[in-house]
């Protein structure tokens, strides 16, 4: 069972989440490149890391939320990154949107530490993640993830499995596009309305509804 977990990347979606599992009662050390945002974890009882290679040690499982791939490889393999203090046995998931090859390049480098990966990427933004509404999505050793989907449900109204590592970063790329298409489209939705003549604060009320 999970008991202690490290939280590293407190940011928009990493703050809301990791509040999240201190609620839900577990032990929890954090870090991140900007120390402040650690003093309020800090207060509630978080232990807070001077690196990464120190957020790491002796917990059971091992979570972050980073920016982009660079961000994750410098934590993940930099110097004093989470490869060089992470131990057999442990679990580690990465919930940022990489590309599918940064989270196959993880589970390699994690593999020869043995230690279990999940690629878990998530829908949703800064207020999802404050009140666990987020859409989660993971990918990995089915075992791993079973045994971690107690920790995702303190985090999202959502969990879904997508099999082999890489996959759910994939479905998360995938998920971007259809969003990306929506939002073209709304936008030469709402050049057409504005040419027929059309209110646009209206048009939108009409829209938003037939969203909803």
């Amino acid at each position: 069972m999970i008991k202690t977990i490290s939280y590293l990347g407190l940011g928009t979606m990493g703050s809301g989440m990791a509040s999240n599992l201190v609620k839900a009662g577990y032990e929890l050390a954090v870090w991140n490149r900007s120390a402040a945002k650690c003093e309020a974890f800090a207060r509630k009882g978080a232990r807070v890391a001077d690196t990464p290679a120190d957020a790491v040690r002796d917990v059971d499982l091992v979570m972050y939320s980073l920016s982009n791939d660079q961000a994750v490889d410098e934590v993940v393999f930099g110097t004093k990154g989470i490869l060089s203090g992470i131990r057999e046995g442990q679990i580690a998931i990465d919930m940022s949107t990489v590309l599918p090859a940064m989270s196959l390049r993880e589970q390699e480098a994690y593999a020869k530490r043995g230690v279990d990966f999940l690629d878990v990427p998530v829908f949703g933004s800064k207020q999802e993640a404050a009140d666990a509404k987020l859409w989660i999505m993971a990918a990995g050793n089915k075992a791993i993830f079973e045994n971690v989907k107690p920790v995702l449900e303190h985090l999202g109204q959502t969990v879904h499995y997508f099999g082999k590592n890489g996959n759910a970063v994939a479905m998360k790329l995938v998920g971007n596009l259809i969003v990306a298409l929506e939002m073209e489209a709304l936008a030469e939705g709402l050049v057409l309305a504005q040419k027929a003549g059309l209110n646009l604060n209206t048009v939108m009320e009409v829209v938003k509804v037939d969203r909803e």
